[in-house]
């Protein structure tokens, strides 16, 4: 099996992770000759520290943070990105250090387990992973530095997706809007009927389907929004706004366009409760349901993901950015139809 690890770290940090290169080089030497399964032929593990201070807003991370994750089933690949603690690093003298990588890898577990990897031996793999970090090996077997440690994978031929691979909006937009007149409002079992009837089409349509959802849900990456969901739900993060955007498209072309254009004629009262994270999964479980579990099939999610990567990528929010304190005025009209 291949296995590397990548490393984002804050400038005045790259020097006390120096080792880490050694430490990866070492893992990957020793999984090359392991098999954990068919399901699995790739893990690249993404290391990212950076101070908090320089986010935006500030945010500080607990060592072994899962920030992404994803499985192309297609290539047999896991990336998973995680967290170490700024603090922690900074502080740690040069010994404790890969303690604390230690940590960070093996609290990835739970995560990985619950992608349900079909033909992964995840607790063989992570059982090898603990000896070997525990061992420390790497400290007395001779190391020749390589050139290269790893080598990112190509950019990108293309940043969008043609009209003959994306879904017509208004196609899309019919589907979604119909499955929510059918389900009178509730928007999981709207999601159910999308899945059903997704499923009965061609694979182009279902494919198509993922490609404009994610047009959408980057259209969306915009600073009216976030104050929609802030007013709506009360908090703002990473995750629950990725939901959020899958949420307002359920309501509607209209309410979606509105949350964008102008929060202010967001007439349609939006549930604080109900998370739009199922609608990320529709298309893979359609096109599941119509080529079964063991197709070695590209999935949808796969195809859209080398194109539009809403996990992975540093998109530019759009708009105008606000503080809380502007939110009420700016905002006036769906501030007063939500906050009492």
């Amino acid at each position: 099996m291949e296995f590397g690890i990548v490393q984002t770290v804050s400038f005045d940090i790259t020097n006390r992770l120096k080792g880490l290169i050694r430490v990866s080089d070492f893992l990957s030497g020793k999984f090359s000759s392991r098999d954990y399964g068919a399901g699995l032929k790739s893990f690249i593990v993404g290391i990212n520290c950076v101070n908090s201070e320089m986010l935006i807003p500030p945010r500080d991370f607990e060592t072994g943070f899962v920030i992404g994750k994803k499985y192309i089933k297609s290539k047999k690949l896991l990336e998973i990105q995680v967290k170490l603690n700024y603090g922690e690093v900074s502080n740690a003298a040069e010994d404790q250090l890969i303690d604390i990588i230690t940590s960070a890898l093996l609290k990835t577990y739970s995560e990985i387990e619950a992608l349900s990897i079909k033909d992964f031996e995840i607790g063989k793999f992570y059982d090898d992973l603990k000896n070997l970090l525990q061992d420390r090996a790497w400290t007395t077997e001779p190391y020749v530095e390589k050139e290269f440690h790893y080598q990112l994978p190509a950019q990108k031929s293309k940043t969008s997706f043609t009209g003959a691979e994306k879904m017509p909006e208004s196609s899309f937009w019919e589907l979604v809007e119909k499955a929510r007149a059918d389900s009178q409002g509730n928007l999981y079992e709207q999601i159910e009927i999308i899945t059903d009837r997704l499923s009965k089409r061609d694979e182009k349509d279902i494919i198509g389907f993922e490609c404009t959802l994610r047009e959408l849900i980057m259209r969306a990456y915009h600073y009216n929004v976030m104050a929609v969901q802030k007013i709506v739900e009360g908090s703002v993060s990473d995750d629950s706004f990725l939901y959020f955007r899958c949420k307002l498209m359920l309501y509607g072309r209209m309410t979606f366009e509105n949350a964008i254009k102008n929060p202010n004629h967001v007439f349609e009262r939006i549930d604080p409760t109900v998370s739009g994270e199922p609608l990320l999964m529709v298309a893979d479980t359609a096109f599941t349901l119509k080529f079964g579990d063991d197709s070695e099939k590209v999935l949808p999610r796969d195809y859209a993901s080398e194109v539009i990567d809403y996990d992975f990528g540093n998109h530019e929010v759009q708009g105008k950015d606000w503080n809380e304190e502007d939110i009420p005025k700016r905002y006036s009209k769906l501030w007063k139809a939500y906050v009492k």
